[in-house]
């Protein structure tokens, strides 16, 4: 596999919040050790503009939420990651057995802000159930949104991946959403382009480090 262009070089990745703060870091962990020569740059940005990275050639590949409708972009599914519901411990939300979408838009909705893939997504649900919530407030980060969360600011869908150490440490509840399905995380190249050698090893390293179900640990 061109094991020899690995002693040395660049990889460069392009990956959403999510992806780069709660999936990645154990797969860059097993490719450092495997390949120390190689330097990796991780380049964090919102799933729309890692489309758009992919698209214009700034990076080697993306992951990142799917789907991707960019026609220069293709994609191919690495796993799947469940999203919940979170409110803080003294939020009235903690009442709900089973937790609707209706009973999130009666309270402040923590949003992240335009061009993420889970707003789009929320957005859409939300009008195809021709829902407005109570009231929104974007923020910039899925780090933010648990910390706002926490101090009963809002409610919010988030990755359940991202609040396994919030749950451990009963800062937040989290809620199983059984009428939203799972987003598919994804591999995004240039249509017809090319994956080096160290890109394809990455990927491998991915797909045996990464479960193919990420679930929330409730």
């Amino acid at each position: 596999t061109g094991l020899k262009e690995l002693q040395r070089g660049q990889l460069t990745i392009g990956a959403n919040e999510t992806t780069s703060l709660y999936i990645l870091p154990p797969v860059i962990q097993a490719f450092c050790e495997r390949f120390p020569g190689v330097e990796i740059h991780l380049t964090l940005r919102q799933s729309t503009e890692v489309v758009r990275l992919v698209a214009e050639g700034e990076v080697d590949f993306g992951i990142a939420t799917l789907p991707v409708l960019d026609p220069h972009v293709e994609t191919r599914t690495l796993c799947w990651r469940e999203d919940v519901a979170i409110c803080g411990n003294g939020h009235l939300l903690i009442e709900q057995e089973n937790v609707q979408l209706t009973d999130l838009a009666a309270h402040t909705l923590l949003l992240l802000e335009q061009g993420s893939t889970g707003r789009i997504h929320l957005e859409r649900l939300l009008a195809e159930q021709g829902l407005t919530p109570k009231m929104t407030m974007n923020v910039g980060s899925i780090e933010l949104i648990k910390r706002l969360a926490e101090i009963n600011l809002g409610v919010a869908i988030v990755p359940g991946i991202a609040i396994q150490e919030e749950l451990k440490a009963k800062r937040l509840r989290a809620f199983r959403l059984n009428w939203l399905e799972p987003r598919p995380v994804g591999l995004l190249q240039r249509r017809n382009g090319y994956l080096s050698p160290a890109s394809q090893l990455f990927i491998k390293l991915f797909k045996n480090r990464v479960p193919n179900a990420l679930l929330c640990p409730l």
